[in-house]
């Protein structure tokens, strides 16, 4: 089943949302789109990528069709996986610029003017959005009554400051146009890591365009879904096994990324693993994935190897540790930013 609006064709922008029985969340997301295009007339498509829902989702986007939204609807005939649906979604938008959107995320108010002002004013390869995360009930229609900040970054500092979060799928707006035009094309090894969206993010950084990264969060990602998955194979094997492919001639760049991530992001990992604070996840021999992947990096013995041998009690106060560390450790970048920062006006 596809109802399919063809208006997408010179678009400065689409929103794409792959899909899959998540009906319900993805009437809230669509409701927070609808209020912030209708009565607008912003270069902007909605596309639906439907992975073979067996829920009420067709019957959702044809409710917001009809009080005009303007969506492409793409239902595939079998379950294609989630990383070829995905691509599917990049790779066949006709816009400029894309961002995929995750079903179960909501964008804030003024999310989409403040984009459509970047992608305008900037002409970026890429644009990080910071998230705010939320559980439960989320007041989308709250008008945001402070500016948006952002800041165009150089490469490597880019990466340092958005490092594994490139993952979260929804903070990201590609230039499709330029990334397909530079021949950074082929997705075929990234399939199956569920981080498929890698695969375009991490080329897009050599591209000589400005890199945006836009500190006010604008996007609200659903904290309850996060589970049923391996995540120390995926943020940890698949994400530094893509690092060496996108970057294998870059190598200062992995060891950035690689760096912060293991001094900022993994004890996180480590710590809500351990209490259970990111749901129920794919029971894993996260020691062992750990200890591979980093065991020859001075910054594993400081930063990850102490929580495998402390109680309980010690590991909490190790994490703050932890974290008075990165503190300390961020406030050269912070002066950097301040002085480069550019405001979008939110009145």
């Amino acid at each position: 089943m596809n109802f399919i609006d063809s208006s997408g064709n010179g678009k400065l922008l689409t929103i794409a949302i792959p899909t899959f029985n998540r009906c319900k969340f993805l009437d809230i997301l669509l409701e927070s789109i609808y209020v912030q295009l209708i009565g607008e007339y912003y270069s902007v498509q909605v596309i639906i990528y439907d992975n073979n829902s067996t829920d009420s989702t067709s019957a959702v986007v044809l409710n917001w069709i009809n009080k005009g939204l303007p969506i492409s609807y793409h239902k595939n005939a079998t379950n294609v996986g989630p990383d070829r649906n995905i691509a599917k979604a990049f790779c066949e938008s006709l816009s400029k610029y894309v961002w995929i959107v995750g079903d179960d995320d909501i964008l804030l108010s003024n999310a989409i003017r403040s984009v459509i002002y970047i992608l305008n004013n900037e002409s970026p390869s890429l644009i990080y959005l910071k998230c705010q995360g939320f559980s439960g009930h989320f007041d989308f229609r709250k008008k945001i009554n402070y500016n948006v900040i952002y800041n165009s970054l150089g490469k490597k500092y880019f990466l340092r400051k958005t490092n594994i979060h490139l993952t979260f799928i929804t903070a990201i707006i590609i230039n499709r146009e330029a990334f397909f035009e530079s021949g950074l094309g082929g997705l075929e090894n990234f399939y199956d890591t569920h981080l498929v969206q890698l695969g375009w993010v991490l080329p897009s950084v050599y591209l000589s365009m400005p890199l945006i990264y836009v500190s006010t969060p604008i996007v609200a990602g659903r904290n309850e879904n996060r589970s049923g998955y391996g995540q120390f194979n995926i943020f940890v094997n698949n994400f530094n096994k893509i690092l060496l492919i996108c970057y294998k001639n870059s190598p200062a760049w992995i060891a950035c990324i690689r760096n912060v991530a293991i001094r900022q992001y993994y004890p996180s990992l480590l710590i809500m693993n351990n209490d259970g604070s990111w749901g129920v996840f794919e029971k894993e021999k996260y020691k062992k994935i750990i200890v591979d992947n980093f065991k020859e990096n001075y910054r594993y013995w400081i930063f990850l190897y102490p929580f495998f041998n402390l109680p309980v009690a010690g590991n909490k106060f190790y994490y703050l540790l932890v974290r008075v560390i990165n503190f300390i450790l961020r406030f050269p970048s912070s002066t950097v930013e301040k002085f480069s920062s550019k405001t979008i006006r939110c009145d």
